[in-house]
């Protein structure tokens, strides 16, 4: 009796040991859930973002935040201007690259840079990240003459969530292309923290599921079918809950950080120019 008493106290020692390091381990996750989220970290390449021909572009959002943002803009009025929301990475030579890219093709092309990025003040989140977004584009209506319609939205990686925010809200906005999607940043958290609540402690869900039919503008998805960070499977079914005009393009041999390495400017260049109708033959 006294060997199974002692048995029933350990093992409920234990359990209770656990539970306390889960506890401590969760409430942990919860506080600083934003520094696993967002990587600002860095500076900016001031002689390299020169040297590309950039303009700072300046604007206050509605919470208060002064922003610096860059952007090149188009020798050609008539096209559209990008408006790129990057992801969690602070990553300047992948955000040079695709400014070259775009302006090269004659787009005007504005990197939102967010709260906490690129020098920027504030702190992320994704109430935040919209107003950041929000700022830009307006700025670039009212202080560039840039009308919503002649606007296409870009969103890599966690800025999905950003441009399908801007799209639900900005309607008249000329296209959406999302490269690297998801359908909530709670189910790629779930991927790696599945010992978790995680749909009822995270703050930041940019729950683009929940808004997609509702985006009127043409869609263009991009994905890579290597992509680990973000599978595959979690664009297909976001691109599944779209209801107007969309085009999927599953790139076989990419991951999630070489997309551009495998034709996703092109891809996005003709879907862009079919808006213009000026698409040439595949």
């Amino acid at each position: 009796m006294t060997i199974k008493k002692n048995f029933w106290h350990r093992n409920v020692r234990f359990f209770c040991l656990l539970l306390l390091l889960y506890t401590v381990a969760l409430g942990y996750m919860v506080i600083k859930q934003r520094d696993f989220m967002y990587f600002p970290a860095g500076e900016r390449p001031e002689e390299a973002i020169i040297a590309s021909g950039a303009d700072n572009i300046s604007v206050m959002t509605a919470d208060g935040l002064k922003l610096n943002g860059l952007y090149w803009p188009s020798e050609n009025t008539g096209m559209p201007v990008i408006i790129f929301f990057h992801g969690n990475v602070q990553d300047y030579d992948f955000f040079l690259s695709r400014a070259r890219e775009f302006s090269d093709a004659g787009y005007g092309f504005l990197l939102a840079e967010y709260r906490g990025y690129g020098g920027n003040p504030g702190k992320p989140s994704e109430e935040g990240l919209y107003y950041d977004a929000r700022a830009y584009i307006n700025a670039l209506s009212k202080k560039f003459g840039t009308p919503v319609s002649n606007m296409v939205f870009i969103g890599y990686s966690l800025g999905t969530g950003v441009a399908v925010q801007m799209a639900l809200e900005y309607k008249d906005v000329a296209g959406l292309v999302l490269q690297g999607a998801y359908i909530a940043t709670s189910d790629v958290a779930k991927m790696k923290y599945w010992m978790f609540p995680v749909d009822f402690v995270m703050q930041d869900q940019y729950r683009s599921i929940d808004k997609i039919a509702d985006v009127k503008a043409p869609l263009l998805m991009i994905h890579g079918a290597r992509d680990t960070t973000i599978p595959i499977k979690f664009a297909e079914d976001l691109y599944s809950a779209a209801k107007r005009s969309k085009l999927f393009i599953r790139l076989e041999h990419a991951g999630h950080n070489d997309i551009y390495d495998h034709d996703a400017f092109a891809h996005t260049d003709k879907f862009i120019k079919t808006l213009l109708g000026q698409a040439g033959s595949p």
